[in-house]
């Protein structure tokens, strides 16, 4: 087949974190620097019509220069860039081959994939004597065994798509592999979503959901209470998205329900494993937050709801006492939920703030244009 301009030629990557990536190579050379991606540096800087494309991967000197195949050729030039007296080579396209630990394969985007085994390769196998084939056979059916029963596991083997992710999202962002086969990236705020998606974007990744972790569980409680209308749920606590931990109300939990629950929750979720399930006397739950507060020594008020209570957190409070009661809720939440116990804060603002003070030994704050207002005893 010929090439066109209109043709660009793909490179294949299949070891490494970006397994299964593809990347299009514009006319002329390209640059590709392989290493890890603290150490990756273009050096001099890509010459005139030249791209650089960065593949993270855990060996160094893999580094090299390609240059997309000209018409009525079959394959690619290729040159490492160490040593410096490297010389171009000729690789073929369809032909999966290795420099230095990452292995590639070109084709052209008009073609389907159909990778070609070396000659020399093709000969050296056949070769191989009738033990020797034999003992692969017996060592690829174990292989196989092997790998069915560890795939059919919900925290199975990260799939390549799975770590080509999770070398270019946030360090802080969970990815995970979804049944469905989605990855999903769990972030805690909309900032950090809107930036891995971003990331994402630009290298072409399909297949992938991006999610903020507060929103994931107030969707997922929302179908379980669909599915079981009036579940007194108190808290999904997705710490492990993998084995997320639902807090219900109660005493006792009946089997039939949890195993209903279970199974909403992993159709909604394809990413988690298992549900676990812990029931909480929402008494109990009222004394701890009375006890933190009152530890703290905030003034609150108390107000019984249907279906929970409300501390009114006010006063004017010092700054230190502000930033305790904004812990321990954050803490309390956590471990409470926030379906039953509501807090909220109300600040009082100082009355006197902003207004003319007059200094000296009847000082005077002045509160409105006929009135002040003395720090003595006097008052005019």
């Amino acid at each position: 087949m010929q090439t066109t301009a209109t043709d660009p030629c793909v490179m294949r990557v299949f070891n490494g974190p970006m397994a299964g990536c593809e990347f299009v190579l514009a006319q002329g050379p390209t640059r590709v620097l392989v290493g890890p991606l603290q150490t990756q540096d273009p050096g001099t800087g890509p010459g005139i019509g030249e791209q650089v494309l960065c593949v993270p991967f855990e060996q160094d000197n893999c580094s090299f220069e390609v240059v997309a195949p000209d018409p009525d050729t079959h394959s690619v030039r290729l040159r490492p860039l160490q040593p410096a007296s490297a010389t171009w080579q000729h690789w073929p396209l369809q032909q999966q081959r290795q420099i230095g630990g990452l292995q590639l394969a070109f084709r052209l985007s008009s073609q389907e994939w159909a990778l070609q085994q070396p000659v020399v390769a093709s000969i050296a196998r056949k070769k191989l004597s009738v033990s020797l084939r034999l003992a692969s056979v017996v060592l690829a059916l174990g292989l196989l065994v092997a790998s069915v029963g560890v795939w059919s596991l919900p925290d199975r083997t990260a799939s390549a798509q799975q770590r080509s992710v999770s070398a270019l999202v946030s360090a802080q962002a969970q990815v995970l592999q979804g049944r469905d086969q989605l990855v999903y990236v769990l972030v805690d705020s909309q900032r950090e979503a809107a930036w891995n998606r971003q990331v994402l974007m630009r290298q072409q990744l399909g297949s992938v959901v991006v999610a903020v972790m507060a929103q994931e569980q107030q969707r997922l409680e929302q179908q379980l209470l669909a599915v079981e209308p009036g579940l007194p749920i108190r808290l999904l606590d997705l710490n492990d998205p993998q084995r997320p931990l639902l807090v219900l109300a109660g005493n006792t939990l009946e089997p039939g329900l949890k195993e209903r629950l279970e199974q909403q929750l992993l159709r909604d979720a394809p990413y988690a494993g298992h549900l676990a399930f812990r029931v909480q006397d929402d008494r109990v739950s009222v004394e701890q937050a009375l006890a933190g507060l009152r530890q703290i020594g905030v003034p609150f008020q108390r107000s019984d709801q249907a279906g929970g209570i409300a501390l009114r957190i006010e006063g004017n409070l010092q700054d230190s006492q502000l930033e305790a009661t904004r812990r321990f809720i954050r803490r309390f939440e956590q471990q409470w939920g926030s379906r039953f116990v509501h807090f909220s804060i109300v600040l009082q603002d100082d009355p006197l703030k902003g207004l003319s003070h007059q200094a000296g030994e009847q000082g005077y704050i002045k509160t409105s244009p006929a009135s002040w207002q003395f720090q003595s005893s006097n008052h005019r």
